[in-house]
C-alpha cells in the first residue's frame, strides 16, 4: 500500500478502537458479542483471544451503535471529536443552561453539537452535561426512514431513560426531547479566509500576509492530521498486560455521577443496577490474583507482605465502584470466589 492510499485509510477510521479492553480478547472464555449483534454493516470482527477488534472501514456506516453497546469503551470518538462535542456542549450551557445534540442527517441550523450519528450519545455524555449544569438537553434528527444505519433512536432511548433515574435518585428533574430539526434554511458558511478578514472581502492582503495565513493553516491542519492518524495506531499497540485505563470513560462517567449526587447516588444506582458491583466472597478466594491481572480497570488491589523474604498476598482489596459489569474477573476466576451484581 502506498503513502497516500494509507493516510486515505486512516482517515476513514471513524472512531478509536482498544483492543486491550474487550472481553474476547483478553478472556479466550468470554462470549460477548453485543457490537457484532448491533451492528448493522457486519463490521465488526473479534479475531480470538489475544488478538484484535477489526473494524472493516469501507462497509462501516459511522452508525455509532458499537460504542453505545460497549461496557468497557473498546470504541470511542477521536479525542478531537470528543473535545469537539464537549467545547460545544460547554458553550451551549454557558449561554443558556441547555444543550442540543444533533446527528449528520439532521441538516440542523441550529447551534448544537453534531454527531454522525445520536447513537453516539450515551449516558456517559448526557450525565457529563447534567453535572456541568445542563437543565435541558435535546436530540435533533433527521428523517431516520432513509438512514442506512437505523435504530439510533431506540438505542438513544434506552440512554435517556438511564439517565432519567440518575437524575431523580439524586433528587434533579429531568428535561430531554427528540425532535427533528426546525425548519430554518441553513446559513451560507464563510471561507476560511472571509472569517480571517472579519467578513471584509475587499481587504487586500500583502504577498506575506495571504503566504502567511497559508502556511498557518496548513501547520495547524498537518499537525491535527498526523495526531489524527496517529490514534489508532497507538492503541493497537497495546497489550492486555499494559493498559492502565485510569482516564477511561467509565470513570469521567463516575466524575460526573459523583458530581451529582456523591457516593449517596453511587449507592444508590448500584441497588437500581445502573451501576455494577464485584464482590470476592473470601472463603473462596484462593488470593491467586487472576482477577487483578485480568480486570482493565484495576478495581482488583492485592495486598501483599513480605514473608520469610517471600511477597505473599494477604488479601485482595476491591474498589467495586470501578466496575464495569463485563465479568472478565468471574470468567476467569477458578474458584467461583469472584460475583458481579
Amino acid at each position: 500500500m502506498g503513502v497516500v492510499e494509507g493516510v486515505f485509510e486512516k482517515l476513514s477510521e471513524y472512531f478509536v478502537i482498544n483492543s486491550a479492553l474487550c472481553v474476547r480478547v483478553r478472556h479466550k472464555n468470554a462470549a460477548c458479542t453485543d457490537c457484532t449483534d448491533v451492528c448493522p454493516a457486519e463490521a465488526v470482527k473479534i479475531t480470538r483471544a489475544g488478538g484484535k477488534v477489526l473494524v472493516d472501514w469501507s462497509v462501516c456506516t459511522d452508525c455509532g451503535k458499537c460504542v453505545s453497546v460497549c461496557v468497557n469503551s473498546v470504541f470511542t470518538l477521536r479525542r478531537a471529536d470528543d473535545a469537539r462535542i464537549n467545547t460545544s456542549a460547554a458553550e451551549q450551557i454557558k449561554a443558556d443552561g441547555s444543550v442540543k445534540y444533533s446527528c449528520a442527517r439532521s441538516k440542523s441550523a441550529e447551534t448544537t453539537a453534531k454527531v454522525s450519528a445520536l447513537a453516539y450519545i450515551t449516558r456517559k455524555q448526557i450525565i457529563k452535561a447534567a453535572s456541568a449544569g445542563a437543565k435541558r438537553q435535546e436530540f435533533i434528527h433527521g428523517d431516520c426512514s432513509v438512514c442506512p444505519s437505523g435504530g439510533c433512536l431506540d438505542m438513544l432511548g434506552r440512554e435517556i431513560e438511564a439517565s432519567s433515574r440518575i437524575l431523580e435518585l439524586c433528587g434533579k428533574e429531568s428535561a430531554f426531547l427528540i425532535r427533528k430539526p426546525d425548519e430554518v434554511s441553513l446559513p451560507k458558511k464563510k471561507s476560511r479566509l472571509s472569517e480571517r478578514l472579519g467578513g471584509k472581502q475587499d481587504v487586500r492582503l500583502s504577498r506575506r500576509e495571504f503566504f502567511g495565513f497559508l502556511k498557518t493553516g496548513a501547520e495547524k491542519s498537518v499537525g491535527k492530521t498526523l495526531q489524527y492518524l496517529g490514534e489508532n495506531d497507538s492503541n493497537r499497540r497495546k497489550t492486555i498486560l499494559e493498559v492502565k485505563e485510569t482516564t477511561a470513560p467509565h470513570r469521567e462517567f463516575l466524575n460526573s455521577v459523583e458530581i451529582l449526587g456523591g457516593d449517596i447516588l453511587i449507592r444508590n444506582m448500584q441497588k437500581e443496577g445502573l451501576l455494577k458491583r464485584a464482590e470476592i466472597n473470601p472463603e473462596k478466594c484462593a488470593k491467586c490474583g487472576i482477577c487483578a491481572r485480568m480486570c482493565p480497570f484495576q478495581i482488583f488491589e492485592p495486598v501483599t507482605e513480605i514473608i520469610k523474604g517471600r511477597e505473599v498476598t494477604q488479601f485482595i482489596n476491591v474498589k467495586s465502584v470501578g466496575c464495569t459489569g463485563c465479568n472478565l474477573c468471574t470468567i476467569s476466576c477458578p474458584y467461583g470466589a469472584v460475583s458481579v451484581r
